[in-house]
């Protein structure tokens, strides 16, 4: 969708002729980066097609630590300690935390790695 939106633009900015042509010289007298050198246009899609991809790599990493916390620990807890439901024993908390805890630096190191490969780009 990103990249959809990005082509949109750049296809508008083509189509209204006589503004293009004067914002585009507007653009290159103050020296500026013109969107229709191909370059930066390619630049633009690569970094929206990254944005994705860094926000994909996220969600799953959200969804495999909750299938962690949730599914396999919060049963173990309810299985050792069945007052957790009648609220007769508190639950264990920490242990949680620490899977969450752990489970984010572990997740984290596809995104954070692109984020940071693109960075020195």
């Amino acid at each position: 969708m990103g990249m959809l939106s990005t082509a949109a633009y750049v296809l508008t900015m083509d189509m209204f002729g006589p503004i293009a042509d004067n914002a585009g010289g507007i653009v290159e007298m103050s020296l500026q980066v013109d969107i229709a050198i191909p370059e930066v246009f390619i630049g633009g899609l690569l970094g929206s097609m990254l944005l994705f991809v860094f926000s994909a790599w996220a969600c799953s990493a959200v969804g495999r630590t909750a299938q962690e916390v949730v599914v396999n620990e919060v049963r173990r807890q309810f299985v050792e300690r069945p007052g957790i439901m009648e609220y007769q024993e508190k639950s264990d908390y920490g242990r949680c935390v620490a899977i969450v805890a752990a489970a984010s630096l572990r997740e984290m190191i596809k995104p954070g790695a692109l984020a940071t490969i693109y960075l020195q780009l």
